[in-house]
Formats: C-alpha cells, sequence, structure tokens
C-alpha cells in the first residue's frame, strides 16, 4: 500500500522535534526518534533533531553536527502539578519548558524544512502556536497507543495527584486528536496502535513503521558459566514502566526460579538514572546493579547472559527490549504482555505469565546450553527489523523513491 501524502518534498530538509531525547541515547523513545530519522537522512537533503537541549543534524545516515544549548525539564512533582492546575497533559508540562520552546519556535520558523516530525502527541502542541507554513508535511510519531499507556498508567499509580494527571492527560490527548484527525500524517509502531487511534479518528492518515534495530557486524562472544542461568533486565531504570516491570519480576518469578536454580541464579539490572525504587528492589532481593553503562559495557553484560527478561504487565515500546536481545543472540524470557510485540517465536525464547514454565525453559538451557546455530536464528530474526530496512519500508508507503545510494544501502543490508 503506498499513500497519498500531499506536500512530501524529498528535496528539501527535514525537522524532527523530540523535547525527550538525550544522548547518548539509552531509552526506547530516544533510540526510536535518533535511528529512524538518521536513516531516513538518506532520502532528503539532511534531517535536523531537536533534543532536550542539542541539535543534531544527519546527512546521508551520518552524524554532521550537534550543538548544545541551555535546557533542563521539569521535576516530575512540577509537571504534575502543572498538568492538574492547568488541566494540561502530563508530558507537555515535564517536557515544553521555555527554553525549548524559543529553540523550536526559531527553527519552525524557518521556511526552508519541508517536512517536520513532532516526536510524541503532546510535542504537536506546538503546532498551534506558530503560523502553518504552506507546503510542508507535517507529521507525528506517536511511538506508542498514548491513550491506552496512560490509562495503565493511572491504574498502576499509587498516589492521587498521578492518577488525576493521568486521566487528565488521557482527556487531553482524544481533544487534541478529535481536533487535528487530518492535520497529521500520524507515523505508528504497531498495528494494534493504529487501529486504537483509528476507533477515536477514523479520518486519521496514517502508517505502521515498526520500530528496528542496531545490527551488530561482529558477532559477540558469549560467555555465561555452563552451571549459571543469569538474567539481564535492561532499560531507562527512571522509567516508570520499567520500575513496575521489576516490582513484577521480583513478586512474581524471581521466587520460583531462585528456589528451583538457588545460588546458580544470578540477576543484573542494567540501564540509566536508577532510582530509589530500583536501588531498593536490587538490595532487597540481591541483584546486581549497574547503572549508566557504556555501550561496550552493555554488550559485554547482554554476551555474558542466559536470558533477558521482559515481565511486563503492560507495555509500550518494549519491541526495542525484545529486538535488542535477539540481534544479539540472547534469548528472551516474557509475560504475555509482549506477544502483541512479536510475530513467531524463536526457541529458547519463552512468552509465559507462568512462573514453573520460566524456571523450566531455565533449567533447560542451563543444562542444555546454546548453540551457534541457535544464536544465529535470534540474530536473523530481528535482523529484519534492522533500522535500514524499517525506514525504506516507510518511505515507500510514504510514495518517496528511495535515492540510488539509499537502495544500495538496503541491498548491502539485506545481504
Amino acid at each position: 500500500m503506498t499513500l497519498k501524502i500531499k506536500n512530501l518534498d524529498r528535496g528539501r530538509p527535514c525537522l524532527v522535534i523530540a523535547p525527550h531525547l538525550e544522548y547518548p541515547t539509552r531509552n526506547g523513545g530516544d533510540l526510536l526518534i535518533d535511528r529512524r530519522w538518521a536513516e531516513f537522512s538518506r532520502y532528503v537533503p539532511f534531517v535536523d533533531i531537536v533534543g532536550k537541549c542539542t541539535v543534531t543534524r544527519y546527512s546521508g545516515g551520518r552524524l554532521v553536527s550537534q550543538d548544545a544549548f541551555s535546557n533542563e525539564w521539569r521535576s516530575k512533582r512540577a509537571a504534575a502539578a502543572r498538568t492538574v492546575l492547568r488541566r494540561s497533559h502530563y508530558l507537555l508540562e515535564k517536557y515544553l519548558g521555555g527554553a525549548f520552546r524559543a529553540r523550536c519556535v526559531e527553527l519552525l520558523n524557518d521556511g526552508s524544512y519541508g517536512t517536520v516530525v513532532f516526536s510524541l502527541i503532546s510535542t504537536a502542541s506546538l503546532y498551534d502556536e506558530l503560523p502553518v507554513k504552506p507546503g510542508r508535511l507535517y507529521c507525528i510519531e506517536t511511538q506508542n497507543d498514548e491513550i491506552k499507556w496512560f490509562r495503565d498508567l493511572g491504574r498502576e499509580a499509587g498516589n492521587p495527584v498521578a492518577r488525576f494527571a493521568a486521566s487528565l492527560s488521557e482527556k487531553w490527548l482524544k481533544s487534541f486528536l478529535r481536533r487535528h484527525e487530518d492535520t497529521f500524517l500520524y507515523i505508528h509502531v504497531t498495528e494494534a496502535d493504529l487501529r486504537g487511534y483509528l476507533e477515536l479518528s477514523p479520518r486519521q492518515q496514517g502508517l505502521v513503521a515498526p520500530v528496528g534495530v542496531d545490527m551488530e557486524k561482529d558477532a559477540i562472544c558469549h560467555q555465561c558459566p555452563s552451571d549459571k542461568v543469569r538474567l539481564i533486565f535492561a532499560g531507562s531504570l527512571g522509567v516508570r514502566m520499567n520500575c513496575d516491570a521489576l516490582n513484577v519480576f521480583g513478586t512474581e518469578f524471581y521466587p520460583a526460579l531462585k528456589a528451583g536454580l538457588g545460588d546458580g541464579l544470578e540477576v543484573r539490572v542494567v540501564g540509566s538514572r536508577p532510582g530509589a525504587e530500583v536501588k531498593a528492589l536490587c538490595s532487597r532481593f540481591g541483584w546486581e546493579l549497574f547503572p549508566d553503562v557504556t555501550d561496550e559495557k552493555l554488550m559485554e553484560l547482554y554476551a555474558s547472559s542466559t536470558f533477558s527478561i521482559l515481565p511486563f504487565h503492560y507495555v509500550t515500546g518494549g519491541k526495542l527490549k525484545l529486538l535488542k536481545s535477539l540481534s544479539l543472540g540472547v534469548p528472551f524470557l516474557s509475560t504475555l504482555e509482549m506477544r502483541e510485540q512479536i510475530n513467531g517465536l524463536v526457541h529458547p525464547c519463552l512468552l509465559s505469565n507462568d512462573p514453573g514454565e520460566w524456571l523450566a525453559r531455565a533449567l533447560e538451557v542451563r543444562d542444555n546450553g546454546i548453540g551457534k546455530e541457535t544464536r544465529a536464528s535470534l540474530a536473523d530474526y530481528a535482523r529484519q527489523y534492522s533500522w535500514t530496512s524499517i525506514v525504506a519500508g516507510m518511505v515507500e508507503v510514504m510514495g518517496l523513491e528511495p535515492s540510488t545510494a539509499a537502495k544500495k544501502t538496503r541491498e548491502a543490508a539485506v545481504d
């Protein structure tokens, strides 16, 4: 299917506004925006990405420049309070402060950009504050079914202010989407997300462009001791969803695994900005915490792991964690919540809410090991989701013919 998208001009550069984006990229949303639109720079003269405090330029898929500006986010407490007082949206109040707005206004007023991409629906509120440039395509990277996400967040929240802020954010989103049903090209990461948004705004023009993964050029050397089952959870540790997942693992899965594996079980929690709650969980259960590691250290930790774990009761963006693990030849143990994120399953990966099944699969792998062919099969599954392939598919749906250089790059990746 090819969409009839007006105003798509390959001869003009692209501007991406992503107030959540920090470098080095660690969480799923940052990786999605940086990698997808860096790859998209093969199809237009260049792409400028406005992050939290940087303007990063890519051209031909390569980093050209990165300029810094001064900006800070509002605290979680301040953002929640502003959401309640202003009947607003939590992410808008957290990310779109004065310094960031000023930098974006400057760039949005530059008429040379042919395409503007807002990362997250709340970021697109900037559209209503400026004169619309004729002949420009405006897009929104939704990243997830945000209405479902805030509904889940409100249900799981432990305090009334957080629940009310989540409810108000959901209400804000519904109002915005109804007012802007056909203003933007909406880019969704799953078919389920697209269906969810179409129920609310059936005239919406949307396409599905899945998340991708960076494929390692060289196979990593796996080094987990044969008498151990070593589990890794990797992600942004200040994110509520990841904290909740670790709570689920600690209360529902870890007791059975520990009872069956004893001292042969090791759990490693790896990620950026661990808060007090994550540190307390690691201390309570004896898990090893690796905060704010380098890319090299992260690869080392994956290489010495038996499984990655995805113990989510609700999830947005979890596919990035899933694909990262598979791309490195590391199978995963996951709850059924992830079944919408994957088509097909490569053994010894597991989708189950039964702690006994997690233990049985862990014992099987401990006793039998994982051969090179199996690890290669895991990586092969992930390869179909390389960023090169994902973006080539996206621009094909958009009706944008890839350049000769982009075609060669895609063919090389497939080979």
